[in-house]
């Protein structure tokens, strides 16, 4: 009897920190997988949708965007930053403030960029049917030890050890 009281409390902590750490994965349903992944979030209290690729290594609003999801942009005040799309065209990179992203119930807090997307924006339109405000980088995903599982259609949030 008395073996079994000292057990209980050794079970009950161990089903504990089981749930616990299980609780912290947050899963955030991904919309479209046709070509690179899209999710839901919420930028500034409005809905948006956003490519998540991992071959860009910053995170980047549409700086056409701005006044839909009230964010601010400001040329750097050091140097010039200039973003290349595949055609070998260029556009201004800039920076973004007064950004709150909101992707599932985690707040990403990072340097947001901001560049004309609209070529991007249309691309995707038109294979996707989803009107994207910005692209969640590698930069971001490294950050918030982000998983896509690609056969359950998720991002996965993982905690920080």
């Amino acid at each position: 009897m008395t073996r079994r009281l000292f057990l209980l409390p050794i079970v009950c902590f161990l089903l504990m920190a089981a749930n616990t750490g299980s609780a912290t994965y947050e899963p955030v349903q991904i919309v479209n997988l046709t070509s690179k992944p899209i999710v839901a979030a919420s930028l500034n209290g409005t809905k948006a949708y956003f490519i998540v690729d991992t071959g860009s290594g910053i995170t980047l609003l549409n700086k056409n965007d701005k006044a839909t999801y009230e964010f601010k942009t400001t040329s750097s005040p050091l140097f010039e930053q200039h973003a290349i799309d595949l055609k070998g065209n260029t556009t201004e990179l800039l920076d973004a403030h007064k950004v709150n992203l909101m992707v599932g119930n985690t707040q990403i807090k990072t340097h947001f960029m901001s560049c004309d997307m609209d070529r991007v924006v249309a691309s995707v339109k038109r294979r996707t049917g989803y009107t994207v405000q910005g692209i969640i980088g590698s930069d971001v995903m490294k950050k918030y030890r982000v998983m896509i599982d690609y056969e359950k259609e998720v991002l996965v949030f993982k905690p920080k050890k």
